[in-house]
């Protein structure tokens, strides 16, 4: 619906699923916030862009590579790291303590990729 907010938690994989614990879910107010989500995401796209080419030349270590865990997943999309899977989620989640907010949120995540 054209509605912004802003998720933190941590996105994890375990046996190739991935688990989201999301730990607040709030309503972005100031569209400065978004712009500078996405500048974060293009300056770690090209850190690890680079950070690959130079592997590929095999003039880095694995010990030097940035921690994917900062990178922004996209929908359907590999980072580079982790592929990409036909379903972020392995489990559904009990809505019903949660405010309708809060509950399309959820829904949208819980949305499989396609």
């Amino acid at each position: 619906d054209g509605t912004y907010v802003r998720v933190n938690g941590h996105l994890q994989t375990f046996q190739s699923k991935r688990q989201l614990n999301a730990f607040s879910v709030r309503l972005v107010t100031n569209f400065d916030e978004v712009t500078c989500h996405y500048l974060e995401c293009i300056h770690f796209h090209l850190q690890n862009s680079k950070v690959q080419s130079k592997a590929n030349e095999g003039s880095v270590l694995a010990s030097q590579a940035p921690d994917s865990s900062f990178g922004t997943p996209v929908r359907g999309a590999s980072n580079g790291h982790h592929p990409a899977s036909t379903n972020d989620f392995s489990m559904q989640y009990n809505a019903d303590g949660l405010k309708s907010f809060d509950k399309l949120v959820l829904n949208y995540l819980q949305q499989p990729s396609n």
